[in-house]
């Protein structure tokens, strides 16, 4: 059995949220230099041995593969998720790597080339803001402003929103979606029919239940949230969109959006 290996537990959260927030400064000033294409390629029958192993011992297909920045290991890419697999496939990790000496995820840096590669980027103009769930924190500032794609049911979105709380002159625009099971389709439905629907979306991210203010309430939004979703190849929540359009995936804390909303200020 392939034994799964996390190394989060080992990296403090002040050193991960400094890897993460040097990655997102990173974003919109240099890209991230390409791996050299020697160091990157994986002779065409050690990588079919490799895909099988990987897939034989997981159960997913890797979509590519390419050497890892450490010895030894390889990156078994799935889609935008990154594994780090040894030839034999007995060793197998999930998680962050990080480069003590810069301080910067390079799992989160490869991540957000793959999505510069593969994701369709955000374009403000033809967003229906009807469609989502307008919250605001302070004063409505030109650029202070995160477009996120969430699930009501979604752990990481729920932790996402004491640091959202914690920004000042901040607005969101929340599109609920549901990728989580049917229970996140009736919790958004909930939501969607209620009065006050930032409030009820904020309560429900505190883990509490909204019940259904009635049938006759028009929840088509929800189903074009969903296609939203699909056009824009969100498959995780949270996904987070900065004004300039950049992508940001999975749950960040505040100074690491910070970092991110002031270096997108910056590209303009």
């Amino acid at each position: 059995m392939t034994k799964m290996v996390t190394f989060s537990k080992l990296l403090t959260p002040k050193l991960l949220a400094l890897a993460f927030a040097t990655v997102a400064m990173t974003a919109h000033s240099a890209p991230p230099e390409a791996p050299k294409a020697k160091a990157a390629a994986v002779e065409a029958k050690l990588a079919d041995r490799l895909g099988r192993l990987f897939t034989l011992k997981t159960g997913m297909t890797a979509t590519a593969i390419e050497a890892a920045p450490i010895g030894g290991f390889y990156e078994m890419i799935v889609g935008n998720s990154i594994y780090y697999m040894e030839p034999t496939g007995t060793w197998l990790f999930d998680g962050q790597l990080v480069n003590l000496e810069t301080r910067t995820s390079v799992t989160a840096l490869k991540k957000q080339s793959l999505n510069q590669e593969v994701k369709p980027v955000l374009d403000w103009r033809t967003l229906n803001l009807n469609d989502a769930i307008k919250t605001q924190r302070g004063n409505a500032v030109k650029g202070r402003v995160l477009v996120l794609f969430e699930d009501p049911n979604c752990g990481f979105c729920r932790n996402l929103h004491p640091e959202l709380d914690s920004m000042p002159n901040l607005v969101t625009y929340t599109y609920p979606i549901a990728i989580l099971g049917p229970n996140s389709t009736a919790k958004n439905e909930a939501v969607w029919c209620s009065k006050d629907r930032s409030a009820a979306w904020a309560t429900t991210m505190k883990g509490a239940n909204i019940a259904k203010s009635g049938d006759d309430c028009d929840t088509s939004a929800l189903q074009r949230n969903q296609e939203l979703a699909a056009k824009l190849s969100v498959s995780e929540t949270p996904t987070i969109f900065l004004a300039d359009g950049t992508r940001l995936r999975g749950f960040m804390n505040a100074a690491a959006m910070e970092k991110a909303l002031g270096a997108a200020g910056q590209s303009k």
